[in-house]
């Protein structure tokens, strides 16, 4: 289970997307609360609240596997962020 996660720095760093699954495996449960967007969009992979049966797709597989090495930032929604006190942003760690 995933929860208790705080996205989007309470509402002023909203991200690009928030969650991302593409159904696979069992038992998977992801509350969703404070979630504003994930992938895919529709949430139709990920299970009814906590309960529901996982919905495998293979296309929204090939998606995220296609966000990865040098294509991973070609998917990102960048955008400024707030400054967060005691943090320094990191884009890319080489």
């Amino acid at each position: 289970m995933v929860q208790n996660n705080q996205f989007g720095l309470g509402g002023t760093d909203v991200n690009g997307v928030d969650i991302s699954y593409d159904g696979n495996g069992s038992g998977n449960c992801f509350p969703l609360a404070g979630v504003t967007s994930t992938f895919p969009a529709d949430q139709s992979t990920f299970a009814g609240g906590c309960g529901g049966a996982n919905a495998f797709s293979k296309p929204v597989q090939d998606t995220m596997v296609s966000w990865i090495g040098e294509n991973a930032l070609k998917a990102w929604h960048k955008h400024p962020h707030p400054a967060k006190p005691g943090f320094t942003p990191l884009e890319v760690f080489g």
